[in-house]
């Protein structure tokens, strides 16, 4: 998960991490949703990323190409974001 979280450290909110897991995705097929929750711990900005691929076959390719998790049927990442002045609150859904 290394170079995977490293490519997504830089996001700095919910639309850039939604936007680079469905570019890391995308040779393995479709994204069909993606959830982004919000956390801030000890001045960490941090991104709770859970999505769902187009089978189950895919979403096993990505697990063993990216080191990602699965937290009940959906793929789990958990990405330290950019810091920001303008932070949200401790946690915020965000729903794609």
């Amino acid at each position: 998960m290394g170079q995977t979280s490293e490519h997504l450290k830089n996001c700095a909110n919910v639309s850039d991490v939604k936007r680079k897991i469905k570019a890391l995705c995308a040779r393995f097929g479709s994204t069909l949703r993606i959830d982004v929750l919000l956390a801030r711990r000890g001045g960490m900005h941090q991104a709770m990323c859970f999505w769902r691929m187009e089978s189950r076959g895919r979403e096993d390719e990505v697990m063993s190409e990216f080191g990602v998790g699965r937290f009940g049927v959906d793929l789990v990442m958990i990405v330290d974001l950019e810091p920001t002045d303008n932070a949200q609150s401790v946690v915020t859904p965000s729903l794609q």
